[in-house]
């Protein structure tokens, strides 16, 4: 009895996998993975180019290949050849596409179905009528471009052949024309033509490598193109007399101007380093106007060699500028005192803060920031307005701008010397405010009047408890002053001055038994200097407050309640 049983279910695996063996004869992937080029030049440079492409077949038939790159003026030779691994010799034919590109058609698909290939394209090009063939001097550069890599190749070679010549053909840099001392190159000479090898490591997926080789035209002696040949010299270039002399009054303007205002603020800063007994120093032991001269001239050297075209040498002199026209911080001399009384000031005698400096040339005061901005606006200005003319001029004047920096970030008023008169009134008129608040302390400004003077030459803080121990000359509050390189930073100290052999020497030692007894004014007297425990206002008034407490009358000496001794 025949089998009745449906076929439908085994009759839909079958046409399921005969469409997929169809999907899979419609796939095929091939892959570029080399190009070997043969660059024959004759004598009179009409070149043959033949390109042996290596392509791998993993799953086929191969029936075209496509070529991007190839000059459109090259003669292409329609006629390919195909070459496999296993010794087979097939055909193909080249044709050029709409976008300029060429494609190779093979003339046998399936006989191309797996395995690696070598694909034969020549094609001709008059290198005596092509721009890729130039002068270059006294000798000829030939630069051209391969065709663009459809994926990454790994030592893509090129031999170069050339009728023998003179000077054997040298690869040299696309862009600079200097030796190419990265290229891989070999030179085999014979007497029947030059060989030049070229290996570049790697050609990138979609680059056209470059490739520049320098020829000696005694080589090509059949070449008669007029733009190859040596003509006559050209005329000598007419010199602009005007730019000429526009150029040098500017730099003679720019140094002269430069020295100036050089000299002008070392002048004005010695004359207020002399009022505080101090002797300006420039970064360079030299005197003011030959320093002045000197940086002026590296400057205009400078810019100068920026001109001819060799800035790094013109931004070593601008440096030297800078160099020779900074200042160092002033030395203060050691000027003794004439006599002088100390006595109480008013509070509005005494805390009379000191004027700005009207340093114009100083960045730390208002008219040296704006004379900074306007110069800066200025700079940007000028590269704005040269940029035009050529684009490394704003690049150029920002560098230059930086000969600016001596002028205005060196010689500052606050690296001068402090003056004991009017530099500790921040200080202690904060000290002073806090103090009057305490109804057990008087607190009174302290000034030295020189013999003579009306005018106090160091200002202090005199304290005294309102009942004070037998003995105790006063408390004084000062400021020390320490040099740091942008200036100086003052710091409280507090004076106990006391007769020797009191009741106020016996406490002192009971409370500061490790500070240094140190004479005083007067023969009988003796001081002990201290420090608060933080270098402000006010650890310093609670220190001078416990001072107060422990050195009044009646007040035995004990363990301090505030822990400032």
């Amino acid at each position: 009895m025949p089998d009745r049983r449906p076929i439908v279910p085994w009759a839909m695996p079958m046409v399921a996998i005969t469409l997929c063996s169809g999907l899979a004869y419609g796939w095929q992937e091939a892959h570029l993975t080399s190009d070997q080029v043969r660059f024959c030049v004759d004598r009179a440079a009409q070149a043959r180019v033949e390109h042996a492409f290596g392509v791998q077949v993993i799953r086929g038939p191969l029936r075209t290949f496509d070529i991007d790159g190839i000059a459109p003026e090259a003669v292409l030779d329609p006629s390919v050849v195909v070459a496999s691994e296993d010794g087979r010799t097939l055909a193909g034919h080249a044709e050029r596409r709409e976008d300029l590109g060429v494609r190779v058609t093979l003339e046998e698909p399936r006989a191309i179905t797996r395995g690696k290939f070598v694909i034969r394209v020549v094609y001709g090009l008059d290198l005596a009528q092509n721009p890729m063939l130039s002068r270059d001097g006294a000798l000829w550069r030939l630069v051209w471009t391969s065709p663009r890599a459809a994926e990454g190749i790994d030592a893509m070679r090129v031999t170069f052949e050339f009728p023998p010549g003179p000077t054997e053909p040298r690869p040299v840099h696309p862009d600079t024309g200097v030796f190419n001392t990265t290229a891989l190159s070999t030179v085999r000479r014979t007497p029947e033509h030059d060989a030049l090898d070229i290996v570049r490591p790697h050609v990138a997926r979609g680059e056209a490598a470059v490739w520049s080789v320098r020829l000696d035209p005694k080589a090509f002696p059949e070449v008669k193109t007029p733009r190859l040949l040596p003509g006559p010299p050209p005329p000598p270039a007419r010199t602009d007399r005007v730019r000429e002399l526009a150029v040098a009054l500017g730099l003679v303007a720019l140094g002269g101007t430069y020295a100036l205002l050089l000299w002008l603020k070392e002048r004005a800063y010695s004359r207020l380093a002399e009022a505080r007994n101090a002797t300006v120093r420039g970064l360079l032991p030299l005197a003011s106007p030959w320093r002045a001269l000197l940086a002026a001239s590296c400057l205009v050297a400078g810019v100068a060699l920026e001109l001819a075209g060799r800035p790094t040498l013109g931004a070593l002199c601008v440096v030297g500028a800078m160099v020779l026209g900074a200042l160092r911080a002033p030395v203060a001399r050691g000027c003794p005192r004439g006599p002088g009384q100390w006595l109480p000031l008013r509070s509005s005698e005494a805390f009379v803060r000191a004027g700005s400096s009207d340093q114009w040339l100083d960045i730390t005061t208002r008219k040296g920031q704006g004379v900074l901005l306007f110069m800066t606006v200025a700079l940007g200005l000028l590269g704005w307005l040269l940029g035009y003319v050529d684009p490394q001029a704003p690049y150029l004047v920002a560098l230059n701008g930086a000969a600016l920096v001596p002028l205005l970030a060196t010689g500052l008023g606050r690296q001068l010397p402090p003056d004991p008169a009017t530099a500790p009134v921040p200080i202690l008129q904060a000290l002073y405010a806090r103090l009057q608040g305490n109804q057990t302390l008087r607190a009174v400004p302290w000034g030295r009047i020189p013999t003579g003077s009306g005018h106090a030459d160091e200002l202090r803080l005199l304290v005294l408890p309102r009942v004070p121990v037998q003995g105790l000359v006063g408390i004084e509050i000062g400021v020390a002053w320490n040099c740091i390189p942008s200036g100086h930073v003052g710091v409280p100290e507090v004076l106990v001055r006391m007769l020797d052999g009191s009741k106020a020497a016996s406490r002192m030692r009971d409370l500061a038994p490790w500070e240094r007894v140190v004479p005083g004014r007067r023969p009988e007297e003796r001081v002990v200097s201290l420090r608060p425990s933080f270098d402000t206002p006010e650890a310093t008034a609670e220190l001078v407050e416990e001072l107060g407490q422990k050195l009044s009358n009646g007040e035995v000496p004990g363990a301090s309640r505030s822990g400032l001794f």
